[in-house]
């Protein structure tokens, strides 16, 4: 599960569904916490961001946490994104602002820059890519030497691939941490240089520079 924190950006799996983003998100949100919904039947406008700024301030004066939801924000206008940036910034006690994107470089960095950012996706670890589940792909990359992972690496030189790749091990581990109860330093390790990995694709960075330095931090993580 995702922690909550005050500011945060879900970035979805380009090919998750609707269905499987709102499962994912609830997975973020406390079952019994206040939650408003914004832009989900309609593009975030400037008439979103002032009501959610109105609510906040009451939410902050109820004294009681309150989740605010904003579907689709790489969709909004950059008027109605630059007017987020002080809330995000800020946001008053007891308030948690929670902005989806299937995109993320359409979300304004100054914004993303608030925000603590995660790469969510559907449970893959069974999910085969070019043949092999999610698990073998795991276990050949923590059996294999520096050298065999840049030639792994080089099996998907195609940035859509990589997107795929990385994303179905970011599942397998995030699936290995619910899982386990012992020692989870190493999977926390490997998750995080694997959604580093999904924002550097998303950046454009090049791929084979991208996947050999993901692979190698899984390894090495202790």
């Amino acid at each position: 599960m995702i922690p909550l924190t005050q500011s945060m950006l879900c970035v979805y799996d380009t090919s998750n569904t609707e269905q499987q983003k709102q499962t994912l998100l609830s997975q973020c949100i406390p079952a019994r916490a206040h939650t408003s919904w914004y832009g989900a039947d309609d593009t975030i406008k400037i008439k979103h961001v002032r009501e959610l700024q109105q609510a906040s301030s009451y939410s902050a004066q109820a004294n009681q946490p309150h989740v605010m939801v904003l579907h689709n924000i790489d969709a909004a206008s950059l008027p109605a994104q630059n007017a987020l940036l002080k809330l995000v910034e800020e946001p008053p006690p007891h308030v948690y602002l929670v902005l989806t994107a299937t995109k993320r470089s359409d979300v304004l960095p100054t914004l993303q820059s608030r925000c603590i950012t995660h790469t969510i996706a559907i449970d893959t670890s069974q999910k085969k890519d070019n043949g092999a589940p999610a698990t073998t792909l795991y276990q050949d990359i923590m059996q294999s030497s520096h050298g065999q992972l840049v030639l792994l690496a080089a099996q998907y030189k195609e940035r859509d691939a990589a997107r795929t790749v990385v994303n179905d091990l970011l599942s397998y581990v995030v699936h290995q941490l619910e899982k386990t109860t012992g020692e989870t330093k190493q999977l926390i390790k490997q998750s995080q240089a694997l959604d580093a990995a999904c924002s550097k694709l998303d950046a454009n960075t090049n791929v084979l520079l991208t996947l050999e330095s993901c692979f190698f931090s899984m390894i090495d993580a202790p």
